[in-house]
C-alpha cells in the first residue's frame, strides 16, 4: 500500500509516496513542476492580475480557474496564475494541478482578444530526479 502526501515549496508540489507501515529504502519522492504562468498587456508590456485563466486537460480531462494571490489593484510587476484551493476562512491557498499531462488554455479579460494557448504542461521528476525547470508561459493580450 502505498500513502501520498502533497506538500506546496514554491511553485513546486512535492509528492513524497512511502511504503504504509512498512519500512523501505527505495527512494519514491516525486517532485512536480506546475507552469508558471503570466498574463500581460501586448501594447504595454504592463502585467494583468485580473483576468480570466482557465486551464482544460487537452485529452477531455480536468477544467480549472486559475487565479492570482496578488489584489487587482496591486501594483505589481509579475502576476503568477496559480490553481486555488478555497479555503473555510474565504481565503485561497496555492494548489497543484489535479492531473498530470497537457492543458489548453483559454485568457481574457474586459477591453483585450481573448487568447488560447495549447501545450501547457507540468513536469515531473523520476523518483528522487533532478527537479525539471517549471514552463514558462506569458501570454499576451491585445487590447480590443
Amino acid at each position: 500500500m502505498k500513502c501520498a502526501l502533497v506538500l506546496p515549496f514554491g511553485w513546486l508540489w512535492t509528492m513524497a509516496l512511502a511504503g504504509c507501515g512498512t519500512q523501505t529504502t527505495t527512494c519514491q519522492l516525486i517532485t512536480e513542476v506546475a507552469p508558471q504562468i503570466t498574463v500581460t498587456d501586448a501594447v504595454t508590456g504592463a502585467p494583468i492580475c485580473d483576468g480570466t485563466v482557465v486551464a482544460s486537460l487537452e485529452d477531455g480531462g480536468a477544467t480549472l480557474t486559475l487565479g492570482t494571490l496578488v489584489p487587482p489593484d496591486a501594483a505589481s510587476s509579475l502576476c503568477l496564475y496559480f490553481v486555488l484551493f478555497p479555503l473555510a476562512d474565504g481565503g485561497e491557498a496555492l494548489a497543484g494541478f489535479p492531473e498530470d499531462g497537457e492543458y489548453s488554455l483559454n485568457v481574457s479579460k474586459g477591453g483585450f482578444q481573448s487568447v488560447t494557448v495549447q501545450g501547457v504542461a507540468t513536469r515531473q521528476s523520476a523518483p528522487c530526479g533532478a527537479v525539471p525547470a517549471a514552463q514558462q508561459v506569458n501570454v499576451m493580450l491585445q487590447p480590443d
